[in-house]
């Protein structure tokens, strides 16, 4: 059990996000994008639905530590 290694847990989106016209903006236009990829490049339609999670989870990672960097919210 010492052994054992942990997940990095489960993600939350951080809703402020929703509230930034710019991000909701750009996310609705690669959402489309990034369904063409997965079902260019993957096999299953569930894979494809982790792919799209990942590449929003990404993106909202990136855009809030970006604005937080350069001192928005």
């Amino acid at each position: 059990m010492e052994n054992e290694l942990k997940g990095l847990g489960i993600w939350k989106l951080n809703c402020s996000l929703l509230d930034d016209e710019e991000y909701v903006n750009n996310v609705t236009e690669l959402i489309p994008i990034w369904i063409a990829e997965g079902r260019k490049e993957l096999s299953d339609d569930c894979i494809v639905w982790d792919w799209l999670k990942y590449n929003i989870r990404a993106h909202a990672c990136c855009s809030f530590f970006t604005k937080k960097s350069k001192g928005k919210k």
